[in-house]
C-alpha cells in the first residue's frame, strides 16, 4: 500500500468489470493500534497517504470504491451505534491517521466505519473467509 506504483499495477491487474459493478473494497491498513503510537509515520503513509493513492487511482480506473475505516475515529464517549453524522474525536495516533484517511476519500465513493472489537474465534473466522476455508 505504501508503494504507488505497486498499488497501480495491483490495481490495474483486476478485472475491471468486478471493480466497477460491485466496488472495490478497500481493506488494507494499518492496523496496530497500540504500535501505532511508536510508529506514527508509517501508520500515517499506510492509512491516509496509501488511501489517498488508491482514492484517486480508482476514480481515474472508475473503480467503485469502498473504504473500510474504524470505530477508532470517534472518542468512546456518547452513544452508540454511531452515525455518520456524529462528531470524530480519534483518541490515539491509530484513529487519527484512519481519520486522516477517510478525508481522502474522493465524491462518489464510499466509507464504511466497522465496530471491530473482535476476541480470537472472529479473528480466526474472518481469517478464514479470506483464505476460503471454512470453519466449523
Amino acid at each position: 500500500m505504501a508503494d504507488p506504483q505497486q498499488l497501480a499495477r495491483l490495481l490495474d491487474a483486476l478485472p475491471q468489470t468486478q471493480c466497477t459493478r460491485c466496488g472495490y473494497p478497500d481493506c488494507a491498513a494499518y492496523a496496530r493500534v497500540d504500535e501505532a503510537e511508536d510508529e506514527p509515520a508509517e501508520a500515517l503513509t499506510i492509512n491516509a497517504w496509501a488511501i489517498r493513492d488508491l482514492a484517486r487511482m480508482a476514480r481515474d480506473l472508475s473503480f467503485a470504491l469502498v473504504h473500510y475505516s474504524t470505530d477508532y475515529v470517534f472518542n468512546g464517549s456518547g452513544h452508540t451505534p454511531w452515525r455518520e453524522t456524529d462528531s470524530t474525536g480519534p483518541l490515539n495516533v491509530y484513529g487519527l491517521t484512519k481519520l486522516e484517511g477517510e478525508q481522502r476519500i474522493l465524491p462518489g465513493q464510499r466509507l464504511v466505519r466497522p465496530d471491530l472489537d473482535l476476541d480470537d474465534r472472529a479473528i480466526g473466522d474472518l481469517q478464514s473467509v479470506h483464505s476460503g476455508e471454512q470453519r466449523v
